[in-house]
């Protein structure tokens, strides 16, 4: 919760209430604690990474407002007590770099809202091997509050396979055979915002990963 107060270019006092959950919700609120009933704007930020949001005024989701430049105008005589709620839409999504960053060609990061997540080995199974993972970009990914996991955060669990790469010994390079794929086997990922990596001792943690290939679904063992 926040508490602010400003003067608009005319001289006015307005004081504002800012109650949110963010970055873990996406629900703003922000109750007019302090005006003179007279017309003003009210811009409220809609970041770069929503592409789906909602606006209500008074519980009214019809009220009128305006998307300029990157905010939300909402434009009218404000009373005391009137409440605008925004609610961002924080479905977690997968991004990808442009294919000429050639060391995440292929691969995939976690976003949730403003936050970029990472795979921690502590967090996934102790036979998983961070280097051998491949995430299943055709499943959804699912949300989990962990109110016990470093000090309270969002973790974001996904589908993927751990791939056998014991067929290549000691072997650094091989012929190539088009159609083979190393075994692999489902295993459930599980993601914490990338800010709080390293807090758990030492261990792997990677934020790029591999997308599994489809043959390499179907050598599933």
């Amino acid at each position: 919760r926040g508490d602010i107060r400003a003067t608009l270019p005319d001289s006015r006092a307005v004081a504002l209430r800012v109650e949110t959950e963010y970055p873990w919700r996406g629900r703003i609120r922000v109750r007019v604690e302090e005006t003179d009933g007279s017309e003003w704007a009210l811009d409220l930020r809609l970041p770069g990474w929503c592409t789906e949001l909602s606006v209500s005024v008074n519980g009214d989701a019809g009220a009128e407002h305006a998307l300029v430049d990157g905010y939300i105008t909402v434009r009218r005589a404000w009373m005391t007590g009137d409440t605008v709620e925004l609610d961002l839409s924080m479905k977690p999504v997968l991004v990808e770099a442009h294919p000429r960053v050639d060391p995440t060609r292929g691969s995939v990061a976690i976003q949730r809202g403003p936050l970029v997540y990472c795979l921690e080995a502590v967090d996934q199974e102790p036979s998983v091997d961070l280097l051998d993972v491949r995430l299943d970009a055709e499943e959804p990914l699912t949300a989990v509050w962990e109110s016990n996991l470093l000090g309270g955060v969002m973790a974001i669990e996904a589908n993927g396979y751990v791939a056998d790469v014991g067929c290549w010994g000691d072997q650094l390079y091989r012929l190539y055979k088009a159609g083979t794929a190393e075994q692999t086997s489902a295993v459930t990922l599980r993601a914490v915002p990338y800010y709080a990596w390293a807090n758990r001792g030492a261990g792997a943690m990677r934020v790029w990963i591999p997308v599994a290939a489809g043959d390499g679904k179907k050598a599933e063992g």
